[in-house]
């Protein structure tokens, strides 16, 4: 709700140190403008963030974890 974006921004910006990184997921509103001005943006498309056909090797690495 847009409530909850705003009280969301607001915590973001008041509370969250400068120097750490944080990543948000969300769908584009109006509320999350003071944080675009701020962000680096990745639009995911079709293509994902991640490539399906590198998916076997970094599963690999992941289970040896």
């Amino acid at each position: 709700s847009d409530n909850n974006y705003s009280n969301i921004v607001k915590l973001i910006q008041d509370k969250i140190p400068k120097n750490n990184q944080v990543i948000i997921c969300a769908m584009s509103n109006p509320k999350l403008k003071p944080l675009e001005e701020k962000a680096h943006i990745i639009e995911l498309d079709n293509s994902k963030l991640l490539d399906d056909k590198q998916y076997d090797e970094i599963k690999q690495i992941f289970d040896t974890w």
